[in-house]
């Protein structure tokens, strides 16, 4: 685990020893925490029908789902 900084500008450095292979990140916020997920150079091209409007919004449910589910696991 790393403790970095946050400069004036939000921006935090990701140390060396911490392996990244990414220009980009996604971040999540998971309750109070934060995850960055490594977005691929090259996206995996991939057939799927529907159209963008429909896939988000899937993908939006199902998020949602899912954090409910973990809210309500933590709960327990």
């Amino acid at each position: 685990m790393s403790v970095v900084k946050v400069d004036a500008h939000r921006r935090v450095y990701v140390p060396k020893d911490i392996e990244l292979d990414a220009d980009e990140v996604v971040i999540l916020r998971q309750g109070d925490a934060l995850v960055l997920i490594p977005v691929p150079r090259r996206p995996i091209p991939i057939d799927v029908k529907g159209s963008i409007k429909e896939l988000k919004a899937r993908a939006e449910a199902r998020a949602r789902d899912d954090a409910l589910e973990r809210q309500q696991k933590r709960a327990r």
